[in-house]
């Protein structure tokens, strides 16, 4: 079960002590599209994001999307430095980046995947 908003997965990581797991998509985004179907979906994949907080971030703009929301949309990917999507980022308890090598930007299949979660996790 995904967090959909970046504070509150925050907020988990740092009472359970888990690092986060954060996914920033898009509905236009095809390689997003096959990340969701194709690589999270994998069965060792679930196993190990249940070592970490899982958030998925939204960076959809829509005309009808209010300012709010536009405005935490943008402060989300000032923070990250999220220019474009997919973007799949690994991040420790504190809510600072593991390992910027780790930062996935395009789609990546179930085993590199797995391995790339487990080097998030053998760095903490």
């Amino acid at each position: 079960a995904w967090i959909r908003a970046e504070n509150a997965a925050v907020e988990m990581a740092r009472t359970s002590g888990k690092p986060i797991i954060i996914d920033f998509f898009t509905d236009e985004c095809i390689p997003c599209k096959e990340l969701e179907h194709f690589t999270f979906s994998d069965p060792k994949v679930q196993e190990l994001a249940q070592s970490f907080v899982p958030a998925r971030i939204d960076l959809t703009l829509r005309g009808y999307t209010p300012a709010d929301q536009k405005q935490e949309i943008e402060r989300v990917q000032k923070k990250y430095g999220v220019f474009g999507v997919p973007r799949v980022m690994f991040l420790n308890a504190a809510g600072e980046v593991i390992d910027p090598k780790l930062i996935l930007t395009g789609f990546e299949g179930p085993e590199k995947f797995s391995a790339r979660m487990e080097a998030a996790l053998a760095q903490l």
